[in-house]
This record gives C-alpha cells, structure tokens and sequence, in this order.
C-alpha cells in the first residue's frame, strides 16, 4: 500500500481511543447527548461536499502520530483535549475549496462537553448573570442586593442556580451559529464573529431571564408555574432572532467563498487560502479548549502551597482523616460501608469520603484537600447512574444555612437532595452549593481549606429532616 492509502487508516486507528471514549461518555448519561445533534449536522454538510473533499495524507498520518504520541503522554487523562486535536487535524487533513468553517465547530461541539462546560464555566456565567440582573433590578428602584450568586431583596432570598447558568443555552447559540455558518459556507471570520455574537447574547439573554424571574421567585407578584419556562422560551427565541439578524448582517460584511463559478486555475491558490484559514482556526479552537479545561490545573500549581502540592500524585491518593463527626444536627451517625463504587471513586479522589445513616436519611461527606475536578456534584453521579434529576432552588434552613437542592427519581421513588460545601473547620458558616462556585474559590484561595461537602438524600415524602 501506497503512502497515500495507509494515511486515513492510521488516523481511524489512532482515533479509536477517542471513539470509545466518546461512545461510552454519550452514552453512559454522565453527559448530555447533545453532541450527537451537532454531529449528526456536521455530517448532512460533509455529504453536501463530498464532491469537493480531497484528503491530505501527511496531515493526517502525522495527527495519528500526533493522537498516538499524546496518549503515551498520558494525555488520555483528557480524552476531550485529544478529542479537540482529532477534529484540529480533520479539519486541516480533509481539504475542502470552500469555506467549512463552520463545519469545525460543528464538530467541536459535536464532542461530550456540556459537563465540563457547566463544571468550569457555570459559575463564572452565573456570577455575570447575577451582577447584570441586580444592576438592572437597582436601576429600576428595588433595594437588590448581590451575594455570591444570589440576590437579596430584604428577607427573599433568589439564587441563580446551575440550570439558570445559562451553558445550555451558550452551547444551543454556538450550535445555531455554526449551523448558520455551515449552511452557507461562511468565511471563517464570519463564523468567528456570529459565535461571538452568541456568546454575548447569551449573556444578555440569561440576564434577562434572571431579571423577570427574580419578581415572582421574590414574591413580587404570583405567577403560575409554567410563566417559568415561557420566560426561558422567550430568552431563547430573543436569543436566535439576534442571531439570525446578525448572520444576514456578516454575509453582507463577509461575502462567501466564492464557489464552482471559479475557473480550475484559480482552485490551488484558494486551497491554500483555505487551508490556512482551517489551520488557523483549528489552532485556535485547541488553544481556546486547552486553556479553557486546564488553566485551572495550571494556575493551581503555582497557587497551592508547597504542602499541598505534594498531595498531587499520579495513582491512588492517601488520606489518613478520620475527624468525621458523630452527629448531624443533634441526630447520632451510623458509619456505613463504602459501595464498591465508591471505593473506586475514593482511590483517586484528593480526600476521603464516608457514608452515614442519619435517621431517615443518608448521608454522604466528602473531606477534599484542594480544588478538583473529582468532586462532582452529586446530581451528576446520580444522573450518570440512571437517575431522573430535577432541580430545585436555593433555600435557607431554619438555622440559616444555604442548601442547594433537587429532587431525584428512580423505579417510582422521589428522593430530595439537599448539598452544601464549607470549610471543615467552619461547617455551619457560609457555604457553596453548588461545584463550580466552590471550585473556582478553593482555585484562588486554596489556603481556605480543606472543604467538607455534605450531601443528604432522603424519600421527598418522609418527615422534615434535622437541617
């Protein structure tokens, strides 16, 4: 076999790892399959060019190098960055005359990264959304105040909790824009600006969502219940008519790669314009997801201390703390034995974990040393288990402390899960209730720790708990 021939079967090869990877994350409910969408979109628009595809052999045998090399790496620890470097060399190893950038980022978000997004970026979202909103609530008069993520109105108290993060909506505007972009084979600057375009009218939109929310979540006026999604609706159609009306603008701006109406001597040089556009766009799409998913990694190894920094070790951690408490709110604690798992979750977590009984409820304590991505909230382990999640709000208890909370359904029976996160040494101060925000906080301030996550789940229908 030719050079030639033995390139595209290297590249499947060495993409098999990121094959099965992507199989098992879409399909194991750890991740939403919303990728499939995105994928399924970007293939319509490769059949529609199949015609005018030719294959560069060395640039994908040397992405099989490249793929191959970057597991032995043990880069296989971020399937996504390896799932990233296989559509950067698709992207520049499948040659196309016309424009296919909105086709990349197709097959960018075609890739299992919702929970990485909502993980990383959910808070600072949500942190933009609440200070827009408290700034317009103040505008028109209300005595809003902001804490953390949530706003103060005299005694109310509205948190702009994950599912109002707004990554859902971030990743249906990227989807629409590349969508648009793909559709008419926008140039890449086109495509480039349109996500942009998306990524601030997410913002906006979201803001806008949590400003008309906060009057009936205050108790500022009563709504029926369904008004909470006929808002998120309406965020998300404002959301695509400023897209739509921002793509006919840059096709204007932008006009489109010209197409079969150039002679063939005209099609070498407009490859290589296009190639570098691809490569350049590739190269930027790595660089953006490789800082976005490991800057936080980086920065902590120059912000935790040097006693910290020995914790992080390749292979199991080991974690000698057996301070865990007797009781929970005056209620005694029955140690319970770790599921297996647990057990195999708590060999590589930087902690330790424990399981209790507490009267009718179940508790799950996790003691964590340093900002992590190991500690997950528990609604993605229980929806990665088969469990039917919904979200609930923010409340306070009656020893005015924050809990974040959503109900969990599985053969017939509802669950409540109420969660917080804390310093181990001040367990009934102020809390985190959700990941994201604790994560980027023990990121910037490891000195604040160690953290105890506390996680209770009880039958919704039993007697009111302790807390």
């Amino acid at each position: 076999m030719t050079f030639r021939q033995l390139a595209l079967p290297a590249f499947l090869v060495a993409n098999v790892p990121v094959i099965d990877w992507y199989i098992r994350r879409t399909t194991d409910g750890s991740d939403e399959p919303l990728g499939l969408l995105a994928l399924a979109a970007a293939l319509c628009f490769i059949w529609r060019e199949r015609r005018d595809l030719a294959l560069r052999p060395w640039v994908l045998f040397a992405g099989a190098c490249t793929l191959v090399l970057a597991q032995l790496a043990l880069l296989h620890r971020a399937p996504l960055m390896l799932g990233a470097l296989s559509v950067f060399f698709i992207a520049c190893g499948v040659h196309n005359r016309r424009s296919a950038s909105g086709i990349v980022l197709l097959l960018l978000l075609s890739l299992p990264l919702l929970a990485a997004l909502d993980f990383y970026a959910g808070y600072p979202l949500r942190l933009v959304t609440a200070e827009i909103s408290t700034r317009t609530l103040q505008f028109i008069g209300l005595d809003v105040i902001r804490s953390g993520v949530m706003l103060e109105h005299h005694n109310a108290l509205v948190g702009v909790d994950p599912p109002c993060a707004g990554v859902r909506m971030l990743w249906t505007g990227l989807f629409v824009a590349a969508f648009f972009s793909a559709r008419q084979r926008a140039t890449l600057w086109h495509t480039v600006s349109l996500a942009a375009v998306a990524l601030i009218g997410v913002v906006l939109a979201n803001a806008f969502r949590a400003t008309i929310l906060f009057f009936p979540e205050s108790g500022h006026v009563s709504w029926p219940h369904w008004t909470h999604n006929a808002v998120g609706l309406a965020s998300h159609a404002c959301l695509l008519v400023m897209l739509l009306q921002c793509d006919g603008w840059l096709a204007r701006k932008f006009p489109r790669t010209r197409q079969s109406t150039e002679m063939p001597h005209d099609r070498p040089a407009l490859g290589h314009s296009l190639l570098r556009h691809q490569f350049i766009g590739g190269v930027a799409a790595v660089i953006a997801l490789i800082a976005g998913f490991s800057i936080a990694h980086v920065s902590g190894a120059f912000s935790t201390p040097s006693s910290q920094r020995s914790e992080r070790v390749s292979g199991p951690y080991t974690s000698t703390f057996t301070d865990w408490p007797a009781t929970f709110d005056g209620v005694p604690l029955r140690r319970l034995p770790l599921s297996a798992r647990e057990e195999q979750f708590a060999y590589s977590f930087p902690g330790a974990i424990a399981r209790f009984q507490c009267g009718d409820a179940e508790i799950i304590m996790r003691h964590v040393t340093q900002a992590t991505r190991r500690l997950h909230s528990s609604a993605d382990c229980l929806r990665a288990m088969g469990w039917q999640i919904s979200h609930q709000p923010v409340f306070r208890d009656a020893d005015d402390r924050t809990w974040g909370s959503f109900l969990a359904l599985r053969s017939g029976t509802r669950y409540l899960v109420t969660e917080r996160i804390t310093p181990s040494a001040f367990t009934n101060g102020d809390a985190f209730t959700d990941v994201s925000a604790w994560y980027w906080n023990a990121l910037w301030e490891p000195d604040s720790g160690p953290w105890m996550a506390v996680t209770v789940m009880r039958v919704a229908d039993a007697p009111t708990s302790p807390h």
